[in-house]
């Protein structure tokens, strides 16, 4: 299915009751469960690192690269200020429309698209974002929560 094989992990993502997305290293597959033998392929410029789905889109956030989306089998590049050049590791929606970025270079931002505001900027990196109730957990590496 993927052009090469990589030691980058896959990334699993459901859109709907038979679309869904695999991804490895910088190659992204879009198929359907009904029919998995037709799929569309994507080639992005940088490794995917995370994936969200929004509002019926798939989102991925890439290496160095800011976040991309993809929409009637289309890739576009998503024009996030603040996002741009950041390595995005998780993408988390929450009730209030709001979207939670993790990022390898700067943190935690919060964001209602097109604008992405800071949270938290520490030196401990974000590994998890845990959606609860009314609000969003944020563990850190050192095993703290914000």
């Amino acid at each position: 299915l993927f052009k090469k094989r990589y030691a980058f992990s896959n990334i699993y993502e459901v859109l709907n009751d038979s679309i869904s997305f695999l991804s490895n290293s910088n190659e992204l597959v879009e198929f359907n469960s009904n029919n998995p033998k037709h799929y569309t392929y994507f080639i992005f410029p940088q490794n995917i690192l995370s994936l969200g789905i929004m509002e019926n889109k798939l989102y991925c956030g890439l290496r160095s690269n800011g976040l991309y989306y993809i929409e009637n089998k289309q890739l576009y590049k998503a024009n996030v200020s603040g996002l741009e050049k950041l390595s995005i590791t998780k993408i988390l929606p929450d009730t209030e429309g709001n979207i939670w970025f993790t990022t390898l270079e700067k943190g935690l931002f919060v964001a209602r698209l097109p604008q992405a505001k800071s949270v938290y900027q520490g030196e401990v990196n974000v590994v998890k974002l845990i959606p609860q109730k009314k609000k969003i957990n944020v563990l850190l590496a050192n095993n703290h929560l914000l």
